[in-house]
């Protein structure tokens, strides 16, 4: 096989590997007060609250931490994936890719014909390789922080039937409003559940 071909080959066997080894992932707020989970498809799963976070939290706090939670998460999906990027080998004839069927060469056989391929093409399967192409390659989700002002906002404010609010970015949480008289209306488990609840019901279809 032509060798531009066989490094995106491996390049693309590295990264379904790492995204394959991410499971899932969770991330916390600086108090430790909130966790954000995500599944192995860094969708959403459930939002959890330390026993005795009100002693960490004020209630008008909240909903802040919740995002600066689902940030922490989005970091944590995204360090665990380059974590196994770098355990992968660093030259191209170590990733042990399964035998290459017979092929008809052709005169741009050259050339790379894929966003992967033009990356990896001039030097072995890595990390800067990895780090290149992830945007491009990933379907993991951006790392830098999402600005509130690009998200598409669920409700725009609190009310009585509608006491928290969530803003996304796809299906990345970026900013969020939860009335603080209702928070207190319950313990932590059940408060936990209600934000869950509310965050799956928000989430954009097809997220």
């Amino acid at each position: 096989m032509q060798l531009s071909r066989r490094k995106a080959l491996a390049f693309e066997h590295v990264m379904s590997a790492a995204r394959s080894a991410v499971q899932s992932a969770s991330g916390t707020d600086p108090s430790t007060a909130v966790t954000f989970h995500v599944g192995a498809d860094g969708l959403p799963t459930h939002i959890e609250l330390a026993d005795g976070w009100r002693s960490r939290l004020q209630p008008t706090s909240l909903a802040q931490a919740v995002v600066e939670a689902s940030r922490a998460a989005r970091v944590a999906v995204m360090a665990a994936f380059l974590r196994v990027v770098a355990d992968a080998p660093a030259g191209l004839a170590e990733v042990g890719l399964p035998p290459e069927p017979a092929m008809r060469c052709s005169a741009d056989d050259g050339a790379p014909d894929s966003p992967a391929a033009a990356a990896v093409v001039g030097g072995p399967v890595g990390v800067r390789d990895a780090i290149r192409a992830l945007d491009s390659s990933v379907a993991a989700g951006p790392v830098e922080p999402l600005s509130a002002s690009e998200a598409t906002t669920v409700a725009s404010r609190t009310s009585s039937s509608c006491p928290i609010s969530f803003g996304f970015v796809g299906h990345h949480v970026v900013d969020c409003a939860i009335d603080p008289t209702w928070v207190q209306r319950y313990p932590s488990g059940r408060l936990a559940e209600e934000l869950t609840t509310a965050l799956l019901e928000q989430l954009p279809t097809g997220a």
